[in-house]
């Protein structure tokens, strides 16, 4: 304790800053006076670096769950190089009504047409005395594959060009992948196009920096660089979740509690994807083989996202016996029966062929899919796991009457699939995530749909059905807490609003079932 001293006076320190613990008071009155010099700074972490990560952060105090982490506004944020048409003002999708700016570009609006980030290319365009004609309805858009380029150079100059051009672009391995013939020189040749001055090399070096540390926006349109969250180490169990602000402004939240020393960690990649699966991506988009504890367990934490079912015997599960090794054997769990890697790629192959084909929006589809492969593929294989989600939101959906309400049988397997698709991703991906408030909201749907049912069959009395009415309350109070952080244009938003009125209306019927159960002494 001796050798902390105030930050004002530099008197021995009685107390610390309680959100950072980096700073210390010889008492209130000094920490108030510090408080606007020293907020910009306080963070709940460090920057560290290391010959094997570069720079990364570690955790300078327990961060507990769902804590704030970070927030962080992008440098830069434009369309994705393979995009579809979309408005350069807001980066949403166009709708019926367009309005075409003076560069040739479609706008949702004048009010986006004028927005400042979209000068950069609205000004090149115009400076290179061409207008475009953008034909909306091709896909990819050749059009705007040069435009978040275009935003980056114009920051030449500034604070924000010295921080993009600390950022790693691995413009060697993307040359030996070939990404530069497929991303990049499209790119460079609309910039040429345009009368651009501007080099090969800068171009890649853009290219590359958007490529490995661009973070998708909310409607995975937009990809954006954020300075202090390209410093996060990647894995595949991530101890923390991401979302976005309005005005696009990522935000960084503990999923678990994050000890101090700990390195704070988002995933790049989709955590119900499979071992070989994520690593694949990661080494084509990332450049770096993953060795985080998931990708090296054959069981995947207990998820089995990977696992296949023992073709010689009813109860063993298959597993890769080093999933950090591509050509090693896999084994079954209960026999001595090996799998080739080739063969578990053949077989992973021709069941996502099938997956691929499924009818879309088809619960009958799906339930094919299920029952034609459960043989192969055990319940929390990740393709399972996929058509699971699609099935668990098509359940009381998939019905075109506007009264239509789920089945008892409907409901018992939508119930079902909810809770075993949360099981697995409390197993990978712990905490507040999307997915989860989204299936959160699916499960308390059945349970008062069966609920419903029950108590109209005369089965279940009054105080189990409160009991169950108190459980989903809890269900939804979740699910808006976590879809409420997310921008108002995405759907989990408008799923948020949804619950947040579901919850009003059950909280009323609770209270007048209260009321009711007293008067009747039913308590």
């Amino acid at each position: 304790m001796s050798d902390r001293r105030c930050a004002v006076c530099a008197s021995p320190a009685a107390s610390g800053c309680s959100g950072c613990h980096a700073v210390f008071y010889c008492g209130k009155t000094h920490q108030k006076a510090h408080w606007k010099q020293h907020k910009p700074a306080c963070v709940p972490y460090k920057i560290a670096e290391s010959p094997e990560l570069g720079r990364h952060l570690l955790a300078t105090r327990n961060i507990r769950p769902d804590e704030l982490v970070l927030r962080n506004a992008p440098l830069v944020v434009g369309p994705k190089q393979f995009s579809d048409a979309l408005c350069l003002g807001c980066l949403r999708p166009l709708g019926p009504s367009v309005h075409l700016c003076q560069c040739g570009y479609p706008m949702c609006s004048p009010q986006c047409a004028a927005a400042a980030v979209h000068q950069p290319e609205c000004e090149a365009t115009r400076r290179s005395g061409r207008r475009l004609e953008v034909d909306v309805t091709v896909s990819p858009n050749p059009h705007y594959q040069a435009v978040t380029v275009l935003r980056c150079l114009a920051l030449r100059g500034t604070d924000a060009w010295r921080q993009l051009q600390q950022l790693q672009a691995h413009e060697q391995e993307r040359q030996l992948s070939g990404r530069h013939a497929e991303l990049d020189d499209h790119a460079l040749q609309f910039l040429h196009y345009l009368g651009v001055d501007v080099s090969p090399q800068e171009v890649y070096q853009i290219c590359g920096v958007l490529d490995v540390n661009g973070f998708e926006g909310p409607l995975h349109r937009a990809v954006g660089l954020y300075p202090r969250a390209a410093l996060l180490e990647h894995n595949c169990s991530p101890n923390t979740t991401r979302t976005f602000e309005e005005d696009l402004t990522l935000v960084l939240r503990a999923s678990v509690l994050i000890p101090k020393g700990s390195h704070i960690t988002t995933s790049y990649a989709d955590p119900l994807w499979g071992t070989d699966n994520r690593r694949y991506f990661l080494r084509q988009t990332k450049y770096f083989d993953c060795t985080c504890r998931r990708c090296a367990d054959p069981t995947e934490c207990g998820s089995e996202l990977s696992s296949l079912r023992c073709p010689d015997c009813s109860d063993g599960l298959v597993r890769c016996t080093a999933p950090l090794e591509p050509a090693a054997p896999w084994r079954c769990s209960q026999c001595p029966r090996e799998l080739s890697a080739t063969e578990v790629v053949q077989i992973t192959q021709h069941i996502g062929e099938q997956l691929v084909n499924v009818e879309k929006g088809s619960v009958t589809a799906a339930e094919t899919f299920i029952r034609d492969f459960t043989s192969v593929l055990p319940p929390t294989h990740f393709y399972m796991c996929d058509i699971k989600t699609a099935l668990c939101l098509l359940y009381g959906k998939e019905k075109e009457e506007e009264d239509a309400v789920l089945t008892e049988a409907e409901a018992k397997r939508k119930e079902e699939l909810a809770r075993e698709l949360l099981d697995v991703l409390q197993k990978v991906y712990p905490g507040q995530s999307r997915l989860r408030g989204v299936l959160l909201y699916e499960l308390q749907t059945a349970i008062l749909r069966k609920a419903q049912i029950d108590v109209e069959g005369g089965r279940l009395r009054a105080p189990e059905w409160r009991t169950l009415a108190q459980t989903c309350m809890g269900y939804l109070e979740e699910c808006v807490a976590i879809l409420e952080r997310e921008p108002t244009v995405t759907t989990e938003r408008h799923l948020a609003a949804q619950a947040a009125g579901e919850l009003e209306a059950l909280t009323k019927v609770l209270a007048v079932a209260g009321y009711k159960a007293v008067m009747a002494g039913d308590v």
